[in-house]
């Protein structure tokens, strides 16, 4: 299971130019200066930082709330929620990749396996890497690099004694200057609503994938022959 999360994380970076996963935070730096502000940990507490964030689910945004039922975030400084929210929309954007990886690959899979090598999704990383046995290198290769530009990016000094470091001040969570087809909205209200959308859409796919992965485990079937046999 662990080796195909793999894949699927390695298929997502490699497709991460999909216009409907990236637009909310691919807006150009200059027109995301009017937004940024708000992720500016400006706050005393990490649960007013939380509050001031877009993709509050359950219509709770309306009346200024988040959802935090355990209170994780009432004992949390400003810096950390902000790196939590980076590391919620980085999982929910590779899950909505790997959703649908899931499904198109135990039906179409022409770069790596042929109709011999067709069944559930969670057994495709093991038969590619029999038959090239450099895979594990490549893939990981290419996450060391990817991570390494968001590192870059995002990412102020780290402390050479503890190894932890914070977000840079004037980074949006999840901003990674990418928006080739320039769809990201300029206007702040709309890329706050696009973003909660972004949000909802990952948490549901972080859902969905865990849920179709252990499936999979379970009985060794492939998702879309659960579907077809209930049709």
């Amino acid at each position: 299971m662990v080796t195909s999360q793999l894949f699927l994380g390695t298929a997502a970076t490699l497709i991460a130019s999909s216009a409907a996963f990236v637009a909310p935070i691919a807006a150009p730096r200059s027109s995301i200066a009017r937004v940024a502000a708000s992720s500016t940990p400006k706050m005393t507490a990490g649960s007013d930082y939380a509050a001031s964030l877009p993709g509050a689910p359950f219509g709770m945004a309306a009346e200024g709330k988040y959802f935090d039922p355990a209170g994780l975030a009432t004992n949390q400084d400003p810096e950390t929620i902000k790196k939590w929210r980076e590391a919620e929309l980085k999982h929910g954007r590779v899950s909505m990749l790997a959703a649908v990886g899931i499904l198109v690959s135990e039906v179409f899979h022409p770069l790596f396996m042929g109709p011999a090598y067709i069944g559930p999704a969670v057994e495709h990383a093991q038969q590619i890497a029999t038959v090239y046995p450099l895979f594990w290198v490549a893939s990981l290769g290419m996450i060391a690099f990817i991570e390494g530009q968001t590192i870059k990016d995002a990412w102020g000094t780290v402390s050479p004694v503890t190894g932890v470091g914070n977000l840079k001040t004037e980074y949006y969570p999840g901003d990674l200057g990418f928006d080739p087809l320039g769809l990201a909205p300029k206007d702040g209200e709309d890329f706050r609503l696009i973003q909660s959308q972004e949000l909802d859409l990952g948490r549901y796919a972080m859902i969905g994938v865990l849920g179709m992965i252990v499936q999979e485990v379970v009985d060794g079937k492939g998702i879309l022959e659960h579907i077809v046999s209930r049709i």
